[in-house]
């Protein structure tokens, strides 16, 4: 049977609204919409946590203990023999050279040019060489610096790489002896062991060459301040040493490392910017540390060489992955910039960078549960006007620019002028069933700012043909079981013009020949179908004999019967849940059906839907409606 109920099961969630006050939001004339994030660490956080060794070990707590804190089902132990990474041969990819010229210069003393088995190509005497490749050989030209100009003075064919080696390798921590690297403008940066110039399926790479423990020294200080405790410093070179040893394919097969963050900071053992005097890139502290735990590095159960991955804060938990995830208590020092961060996005920028329209909303839609707020972000959504946008959390941290994939989500906040525009939007499909266009948009925007008032429009809105027409094509469906005819439809169309509520239409509706005659003819039929269909359930046996008893003694017509039935308490709260619902998307909590129940004694279902359509509820939801 037809039935006017709708059987919704209420949204617990769901609160109270309430007829507003509009006031434009405060700060408005900032039209830039943002979306406030806040989060927690700073990078990946597997592995150790960098200001949480901080912390551990300004609380007395060991190297060992903090590594066997964060790198579980590790233990401390040396390189084995058939190590991937010999430790005497770590290749650091120079990536800011990536795609260029090998330059190299030496400020006392011969460049040796080697091939790959040690062959002599040669050699350039105090001053510097340049290695490119013209796709068949390496041309080698000479300078006396790295300013040049420069000379070509041969070439070298059938290498796939050219080893640069000092003559006299550095015994001292004299820059004078080691080889230097140079860079675009002027700066140069000083390494210890030998510089390779590579050429690999047309791609060029330079390739620092040294022994492990020279290599930390350009790690260590550069990775965790030096004056951090001895404790963080030591864990830290241990980390670092047995990241290297691990190796890291990416980088094969002429490297085994690079010297950005990609892998582990390295800077050489001295450098000069362009312009700048030369400075040393190392620290005795840290030398120190990484003396204290010479050769140490942390091993897997099978016995390998572990990849000890670190980054600066965890926020407190650390991510999981290879290493179990552990609280990082440490990680609350206040010495901690990150612990905890905020960045407000423009939401513009997410827009043209995924050309979808307007963003609506941002979800996350999974997390890792680990931690506050249930963790770091596995999955998010970036919900469009023109569809969806699925990202990692780790993808999303780079797409909107934060520290980690630990975060949560603010609302989008508008501009006034645009918030207005959306709610325009919004009442115009609720009511009309389409957007308005640009021109109309503008016009009732502007009146909705005038008026300082969102019912206004609601109202004229609730009160047009369009939302006439779906109102009365629910009650013809609901009373009669059939579409509107077009002579009727117009005459309830004009007689709601002329100010009649649809309530008293509806009242109509039910009492009327046709509906009587669709119930079967008898009152007994009337009554029982005024139950089904304004009431949502079946008669009540005392209730189905006093209705019915009333008229057959002709004590109540059927237009009486009708208008109890649909102004009762009962008819009341189903028309309330079946508009609250219609308006705003989701059903109501009994409070909520409570308090606008009432309000249908006051008003009529139409402006039952003006009110619902004036709160802030569905103005703020206006705000993420495609």
């Amino acid at each position: 049977m037809r039935s006017l109920r709708l059987r919704l099961i209420a949204a617990a969630a769901a609160i109270l609204l309430l007829p507003f006050a509009w006031s434009p939001p405060v700060g408005a004339a900032d039209e830039t919409a943002t979306i406030t994030i806040t989060g927690r660490g700073w990078g990946h956080g597997r592995g150790l946590g960098q200001y949480g060794a901080y912390g551990y070990a300004n609380e007395g707590w060991s190297s060992a203990q903090i590594l066997d804190h964060f790198y579980g089902g590790t233990v401390a132990g040396a390189v084995p023999t058939d190590n991937m990474v010999a430790p005497n041969r770590v290749r650091a990819d120079l990536s800011y050279n990536a795609g260029q010229s090998t330059t190299v210069g030496l400020e006392s003393g011969n460049i040796l040019l080697r091939g790959p088995g040690n062959e002599d190509l040669g050699y350039i005497s105090n001053g510097a060489v340049r290695l490119s490749h013209d796709g068949s050989q390496f041309l080698v030209s000479y300078a006396t610096s790295c300013a040049g100009p420069w000379t070509l003075v041969g070439g070298i064919a059938q290498h796939d790489y050219v080893r640069l080696v000092p003559d006299s390798p550095a015994a001292t921590d004299s820059h004078e002896s080691m080889l230097h690297v140079c860079r675009s403008g002027s700066a140069r940066t000083w390494y210890s062991g030998e510089i390779v110039a590579a050429e690999h399926a047309g791609t060029r790479r330079t390739v620092n060459v040294t022994t492990i423990e020279e290599y930390l020294r350009g790690v260590v200080p550069n990775e965790s301040p030096a004056s951090w405790p001895a404790p963080a410093l030591e864990a830290q070179a241990v980390a670092a040493r047995s990241y290297a040893m691990a190796g890291d394919t990416r980088h094969l097969p002429f490297a085994d490392t690079c010297e950005t963050t990609r892998c582990q900071v390295f800077k050489g053992r001295f450098h000069q910017a362009a312009g700048g005097s030369i400075y040393a890139t190392t620290d005795p502290r840290t030398d120190a540390a990484i003396a204290a735990t010479a050769g140490l590095v942390r091993l897997n159960s099978a016995g390998r060489v572990a990849r000890t991955e670190f980054s600066s804060s965890t926020g407190g938990f650390t991510a999981g992955g290879t290493f179990p995830s552990v609280q990082d208590d440490g990680d609350a020092t206040t010495a901690n910039p990150n612990r905890q961060w905020t960045k407000v996005v423009d939401v513009s920028s997410l827009e043209r960078k995924f050309g979808k329209g307007k963003l609506l909303e941002l979800v996350v839609t999974a997390r890792n549960g680990l931690g506050a707020d249930g963790g770091r972000v596995s999955l998010i959504e970036f919900r469009f006007e023109q569809g969806t946008v699925t990202q990692t959390g780790w993808v999303a941290r780079t797409t909107l620019g934060l520290k980690s994939d630990w975060f949560t989500l603010g609302p989008i906040v508008r501009g006034e002028t645009e918030q207005i525009s959306n709610y325009v939007d919004s009442l115009a499909e609720t009511f009309l069933g389409a957007k308005p266009d640009a021109g109309t948009r503008q016009e009732w925007a502007s009146r909705v700012y005038s008026d300082q008032s969102r019912s206004g429009l609601a109202t004229e809105l609730a009160q047009s043909d369009q939302f006439a027409g779906v109102m009365l094509a629910q009650l013809y469906q609901t009373a009669f079981g059939r579409p509107a005819d077009a002579a009727g439809e117009a005459y309830w169309r004009k007689t709601l013009r002329d100010g009649a509520e649809i309530d008293a239409i509806g009242s109509y509706f039910f009492a009327s020949e046709e509906y009587f005659l669709t119930a079967g003819g008898t009152n007994s039929g009337f009554v029982s179908q005024l139950y089904t269909d304004i009431l949502g359930r079946p008669a009540d046996a005392g209730g189905l004999a006093y209705w019915v008893g009333l008229l057959d003694s002709r004590q109540a017509s059927r237009t009486a019967v009708a208008a109890n039935f649909y102004y009762s308490a009962e008819s009341r709260r189903d028309r309330t849940i079946l508009m609250y619902t219609r308006i705003l998307g989701f059903a109501p909590s009994e409070a909520s059906i409570e308090y606008w129940s009432a309000r249908l004694i006051a008003v009529d279902d139409i402006g039952l839907a003006v009110e619902l359509a004036s709160t802030d509820r569905y103005f703020n939801q206006a705000q993420t409606r495609g």
